[in-house]
């Protein structure tokens, strides 16, 4: 076979495989092919694909077959080497690599250099690469993972689509569409948009109805709508088109995001913070004592 070598094959003779990164010409009995009564190491006279010659083979003493090196990791070849090269032949990216940097020939006081070659992240795949490219070369195995971007650098679920991708090419999708009206990112655990938000178009999150001043915008740490420090108010209770729903502290009394309802709830902008949280302590106290 094409990267084995011995004598007369065809009657009997062994056949002996080529050192490591070596290979013949296509199989025959020729005079200068991998098997005859003279056939000797030095039929394995080709590098393999993805290695790159250093030195051609010998067919006189010494004999010795080509002397291949393989190409740095994530670099290949094109063709088969049969001549003598340095290690920019190695000018392609393997699959499952993208291209960053171009092989470069050596000149004078230059190095030679292979294809610089970057993996493809975790659960994704790419054919092999003869141009410059970039992450978005690379593909997801799951049909439900966002597409690579410059921020998008891992294999995760689409936007309201939850589970994790799927870890097999050609095997079935990992990631499951949300119940409708219900957002998810990056493939976390479904939610509801909380009361006074609505689910956006791309379900990766809401949108709160009151964007005034003195709400927050909606945040997938918190999932409320809520008043920003220094207001009072409720805005979960805005319907489309609702404004105002917070309202300023007197002047000299601030507030806690999200926990001022009414102006009662503002205090002295010189308080403390743990002064505060200990009043609505004693106060909640009080209320239960009370009941």
């Amino acid at each position: 076979m094409q990267g084995y070598y011995g004598t007369n094959a065809e009657i009997g003779g062994q056949c002996n495989q080529c050192p490591s990164g070596t290979n013949t010409t296509a199989p025959s009995n020729s005079v200068q092919g991998n098997t005859n009564s003279q056939a000797n190491v030095s039929v394995c006279n080709q590098c393999s694909l993805n290695f790159y010659m250093n030195t051609a083979a010998n067919p006189s003493n010494p004999i010795s077959s080509a002397q291949c090196t393989a190409c740095p990791q994530g670099s290949g070849t094109q063709i088969a080497s049969i001549t003598p090269t340095d290690v920019s032949f190695c000018n392609v990216c393997v699959a499952n690599y993208y291209m960053t940097v171009a092989a470069f020939s050596p000149i004078p006081g230059v190095k030679a250099y292979p294809a610089i070659c970057m993996p493809c992240p975790a659960n994704s795949s790419c054919p092999v690469q003869t141009k410059i490219g970039t992450l978005v070369n690379c593909t997801c195995y799951d049909e439900n993972a966002l597409p690579f971007s410059t921020s998008q650098v891992t294999c995760t679920c689409l936007n309201g689509y939850y589970g994790n991708v799927s870890s097999l090419l050609g095997g079935p999708s990992g990631c499951t569409r949300c119940p409708q009206g219900m957002f998810s990112i990056g493939g976390t655990p479904c939610q509801n948009c909380p009361p006074g938000s609505q689910i956006l178009n791309d379900f990766s999150g809401c949108t709160c109805f009151d964007n005034s001043t003195g709400t927050l915008p909606w945040s997938f740490n918190t999932n409320q709508c809520q008043c920003s420090a220094g207001y009072y108010g409720d805005p979960s209770t805005a319907t489309s088109g609702t404004t105002g729903s917070c309202t300023p502290c007197p002047s000299g009394y601030t507030s806690i995001t999200g926990v001022a309802r009414q102006q009662s709830d503002c205090f002295l902008s010189g308080m403390t913070f743990g002064v505060v949280i200990r009043f609505y302590v004693a106060i909640s106290i009080c209320i239960l004592i009370l009941l």
